[in-house]
């Protein structure tokens, strides 16, 4: 099974809401469209969002794209807040 391991650098919406932009380091594995970052909310429970896209953007770092439906949807994941964290990311939409 394939999978990464991202350190966040810089989360924010787009300008029109319809999705998240997450600038990240890719620390080990890979990343690629249709895999899930993982984020740990507690010891029990995790945010699974599937990317949409993934592209390099220089200096080893990678920039990861979240679809959202609306505007609400883009600041409510940004409100998790998780910059300068180092996350999961998997092939399958569970740990």
């Amino acid at each position: 099974m394939r999978e990464g391991i991202v350190t966040t650098e810089s989360v924010r919406a787009m300008e029109n809401g319809d999705a998240v932009l997450l600038t990240a380091v890719l620390d080990a594995g890979e990343v690629l469209p249709g895999m899930f970052l993982n984020i740990p909310l507690n010891s029990m429970l995790n945010l699974t969002l599937l990317i949409s896209s993934v592209a390099p953007i220089g200096d080893g770092l990678i920039r990861l794209t979240f679809d959202c439906d609306d505007s609400l949807d883009a600041d409510l994941l940004t409100a998790f807040n998780f910059e300068a964290e180092t996350l999961w990311v998997t092939e399958v939409g569970e740990d």
